[in-house]
């Protein structure tokens, strides 16, 4: 016999007792131990609401309808709200992700930018005391070539002094000699006529004796 030509009291009546086990999970388990936005219970309540919407409108049953029709809006609002939650979730996971990526990024640059300030600065330290350096050994090579100029400067003078000092010496020697040597000659010669005088003398003298000698003889004789 089809269906279709039992009455639809008959089949409602029908239709409730096959349900019955459905409606006793339905209120025992579903609605008591799972969460109201838990996928299972919406897909639950998704397949029984799909299921009274359709017997309901098969037996022109507007409460079977209306409550098929409920039910299913209801499992698929909160389905759709649990699909956006997720989908907000995700994102939201995504955007802290992308917020801790930026985050160490931003880390990473400031840390590269300080590594490079330190660096640079370090740089600009080395290149200073560098030519600090150079500086000071310029101006002590300045200075020693100073000092050396000024002693060879020095040198030059005392060896032109000295020079000098040496000219006048040679020159009082000179003069003193010129002076000197006629007194000297003149001593010379003052000493031969004392010697040559002596002689005289002497000879004069021994002429005496021997006239003496002479006269004393002839008296005698």
């Amino acid at each position: 016999m089809n269906v279709l030509t039992l009455p639809r009291t008959v089949l409602g009546a029908e239709y409730a007792v096959l349900r019955l086990p459905l409606t006793v999970v339905e209120t025992k388990v579903v609605g008591r131990y799972l969460p109201s936005e838990s996928p299972l219970r919406l897909s639950f309540e998704k397949a029984i609401g799909t299921l009274d919407l359709t017997v309901g409108r098969a037996l022109g049953d507007a409460d079977l309808t209306r409550r098929g029709g409920t039910l299913t809006r209801r499992a698929a609002i909160l389905d759709q709200a649990v699909a956006l939650e997720k989908k907000a979730e995700a994102r939201k996971e995504q955007a802290d992700s992308s917020l801790q990526q930026a985050k160490r990024a931003a880390d990473r640059k400031r840390s590269d930018a300080q590594h490079r300030a330190q660096s640079d600065a370090k740089d600009i330290h080395d290149k200073q005391q560098t030519e600090r350096r150079l500086a000071e050994e310029k101006a002590q090579a300045e200075a020693r070539a100073r000092v050396e100029a000024a002693d060879r400067e020095a040198a030059a003078r005392i060896a032109q002094e000295e020079h000098k000092a040496q000219a006048q010496v040679s020159s009082i020697d000179a003069r003193t000699q010129a002076r000197t040597a006629k007194p000297k000659s003149e001593l010379k010669e003052a000493a031969a006529l004392r010697s040559e005088a002596a002689q005289g003398r002497k000879t004069a003298e021994r002429l005496g004796d021997l006239a003496d000698v002479e006269k004393a003889s002839r008296k005698s004789g």
